[in-house]
């Protein structure tokens, strides 16, 4: 991914992107900027993924949390989304 794919993906600056991978500008990088940026090189989400549990992504099935009803279709939507994921970075 070029930084010009990646800034269009993310809707920010090419030549901020350019200055932040270089090393300059970083104290700009908020955390919700740097999750902007990691999903733009991510692939679409599937319908109906709740962004507000993307650290979910990161957890095994140890450490799952029971979201109440339909937290099977929830995990099997998070376990779609990782494999996606791990497809593509080996793809």
């Amino acid at each position: 991914m070029t930084v010009e794919d990646l800034a269009r993906s993310a809707g920010v600056d090419k030549e901020w992107l350019s200055a932040f991978e270089s090393g300059e500008r970083t104290e700009e990088l908020t955390y919700e900027l740097l999750l902007v940026l990691v999903r733009a090189t991510q692939p679409p989400r599937p319908p109906g993924w709740d962004t507000g549990h993307e650290h979910d992504l990161q957890l095994g099935p140890e450490g799952r949390v029971d979201h109440g009803p339909g937290a099977a279709d929830y995990w099997q939507r998070i376990d779609a989304v990782r494999a996606s994921n791990r497809s593509r970075r080996s793809g």
